[in-house]
């Protein structure tokens, strides 16, 4: 994975939650991991993409941090969904829903419920690449 920071774009923060405005400001587990375990980039329907990378401890997650070009919507999903995998096994992780992510966040625009399936499915498709390489 590319350590070079993606550029995106923050238009439409405000109409946001608090929670996920505080997490597009403060790029809450945003970066890459050096020698990662398992890493995945995916490009959204809106364009939009986003690049998770896990360490991993056994099979639990250890940290997790994520990357995107995407609008402030796309930054506070992947911001969350890393925090609720942090500590979790590989397969809690997985069962991580949209859903959650929506609620962790305090609600999502309707036009932006999609970024909460693009960090899902990034988050989903890093573990079952590591799982399938084992």
């Amino acid at each position: 994975m590319s350590t070079t920071k993606i550029q995106n774009d923050n238009s439409g923060v405000e109409s946001l939650s608090v929670t996920a405005q505080q997490l597009v400001a403060n790029n809450k587990n945003r970066g890459s991991i050096e020698n990662s375990d398992a890493h995945a980039r995916i490009c959204g329907c809106c364009g939009d993409s986003m690049q998770i990378e896990l360490l991993l401890s056994g099979d639990r997650i250890q940290d997790a941090v994520f990357d995107t070009d995407g609008c402030g919507a796309s930054i506070a999903c992947g911001s969350i969904i890393t925090q609720l995998a942090q500590g979790k096994t590989l397969a809690e992780a997985y069962l991580i829903t949209p859903q959650e992510v929506i609620t962790a966040l305090g609600d999502l625009p309707q036009d932006h419920l999609h970024c909460a399936n693009l960090a899902v499915n990034t988050l989903q498709l890093a573990i079952k690449t590591y799982i399938d390489n084992k």
